[in-house]
Order: structure tokens, then sequence, then C-alpha cells
């Protein structure tokens, strides 16, 4: 449970998981329960630091509008077609192909699709309920990641990230009528245990670290959320 003051978690070692020249394709997979929606904040994204500061591949929630939103670094903002209701849990997935076309999928169906997507490459940090960024000093030199902002307010639980891109056929069955299959194998129309880059269950109850369940051994690093009642998967 996220507070949406100084809530998050770092998992930096996924984007190391992605291509290092152009990090796609990918894909990301969130369960998530926003609890204010008045205010702009991310669910997750994925940054370069090293190299000059780069937003890379993010989704949004909130600002007025109560949509989930996709943005990356001198990309104009996505929205998905629809609003959701805060105090509600919502699977949320983001597609983004080798040619750079994406795809936002919100309880397992497209919310919103977009091309010309991020591809710079070199992303080395991915974040979960903070934004990131870039901070420079009196000379306008950049000095990387810094000033950490737009904390998520709610509960997030089930976070996994893939090298390829799912099919809408893996999306419906991941998302599995509101009830979320295990990732890690696979499962039906589900093809894609082998390519997961990082998948976090969320299932520890304490502490700070947050175990990576898929075979790259990732782990996450909880910073201020605390442990509560999460989404059940099967």
């Amino acid at each position: 449970d996220f507070d949406g003051t100084n809530d998050y978690v770092s998992a930096n070692g996924v984007a190391t998981e992605l291509d290092n020249s152009t990090n796609l394709p990918l894909s990301v997979s969130a369960w998530v329960y926003p609890e204010n929606g008045t205010k702009e904040q991310l669910v997750f994204g994925f940054y370069r630091n090293t190299n000059s500061f780069k937003n890379g591949p993010s989704v949004w929630f909130g600002g007025t509008d109560f949509k989930f939103a996709y943005y990356n670094d001198s990309f104009t903002t996505v929205h998905s077609s629809s609003t959701y209701a805060i105090n509600n849990w919502h699977h949320v997935v983001l597609t983004i192909s080798a040619s750079q076309a994406g795809v936002l999928y919100v309880n397992g169906s497209s919310a919103a699709t977009f091309s010309g997507a991020f591809n710079t490459g070199g992303l080395d940090m991915f974040s979960i309920a903070v934004d990131y960024d870039d901070t420079v000093n009196g000379d306008g030199d950049s000095l990387g990641a810094g000033n950490p902002t737009q904390y998520f307010d709610g509960k997030i639980d089930e976070v996994a990230v893939w090298n390829d891109v799912l099919t809408s056929a893996e999306v419906t069955a991941i998302y599995n009528s509101g009830n979320m299959l295990n990732v890690s194998s696979d499962s039906g129309n589900y093809a894609s245990a082998d390519n997961l880059s990082g998948y976090y269950r969320f299932n520890e109850g304490s502490g700070t670290s947050l175990q990576d369940n898929s075979s790259n051994s990732n782990t996450g690093t909880i910073t201020g959320a605390i442990w509560t009642a999460g989404f059940v998967s099967e």
C-alpha cells in the first residue's frame, strides 16, 4: 500500500534484462488499486540514468480525468479511452513492439494505442509508484535521476515485465476475467513465461525486499510502503 507521498519500489535489474540498444520489445503487467484520481501519479516506468537522463516507457493514473495513460520522453501523453473508478482493482498491461507500436490494455481490453514509442535504449532503472525527473546543476549539466515526485496513492500487486510483446489473447488470459494467472507458468493462451524479465508477486508480507519470481533474481527494494491485503491471484 503506497501512501502517495514517499513510498515506492525500485527494481532496476529488470531494465538491464531488456535489449540494451532499443529496450524493445517489452510488456509490463500490474494490478493497481488507485485511491486518488485527482492527481497525476506513476504506476510504473523505465528510465535511463547513465549517458544522459531520459524518461522511458511509463504508465500513469489520475490527473483530473481518472484515466490510465502512456508517456515517455518527448512523447505526447496517450490517455485511455475510458475512465476508471478509484478504490477498485484494475489490471493494466503495456506492450511495445520492436517497431515502436504500443497498446495499453485495462481489464483485458485495449484502452489506447500509439506508435513511435521510446527506443533510444540504455534504460537502466525500473520504478514502481514514483516518477523521476532529471536534475541539473547551476551550469545546466545533467546530474541524472532525482527529484522523485508524482507518487502513486493506493495498492499495487503482481507486477511482471517481459522482453517480448504479449498478444491480446495472452493479455485476456492473464486478466482471466479478473482472477489473474500466475505468469511464471504457461497456461492456455498464455505462452510467455520463458520471456519474463522480472515477476513481483508482493507476497512476502513483511520486510523491504521484493522477490523476483522469474529466473533472473532481479530483487526489488521497497521504500516506505506497508504490507496489506492485496489482489488474490491464482
